[in-house]
């Protein structure tokens, strides 16, 4: 799904149907970091390594998170793909 139509309430929509929301093509890792505040299962980037350690940079967790990344925990560089895709 294009990155730019998304919002909370589709995301909402998405997770009740039991379905995922994929984003293309992020390269900012502000709006990367917005959409995974959203709840966006997977980002397709240009950029995977570059946008993830930006992405991840300067995160200091807040109150309840215990400084705990929720980035790094949640996604993963799935290679040649190119995609940050949530999961184990």
């Amino acid at each position: 799904m294009y990155y730019k139509i998304i919002d909370a309430e589709m995301i909402e929509q998405a997770h009740r149907s039991g379905l995922e929301i994929l984003c293309w093509t992020v390269d900012d890792p502000v709006k990367a970091r917005q959409l995974i505040d959203l709840g966006v299962t997977g980002i397709t980037t240009n950029r995977p390594a570059w946008l993830k350690s930006n992405v991840t940079r300067g995160f200091h967790g807040g109150p309840g998170t215990a400084m705990r990344n929720p980035v790094s925990e949640a996604f993963k560089l799935t290679g040649r793909a190119k995609v940050l895709e949530k999961g184990g």
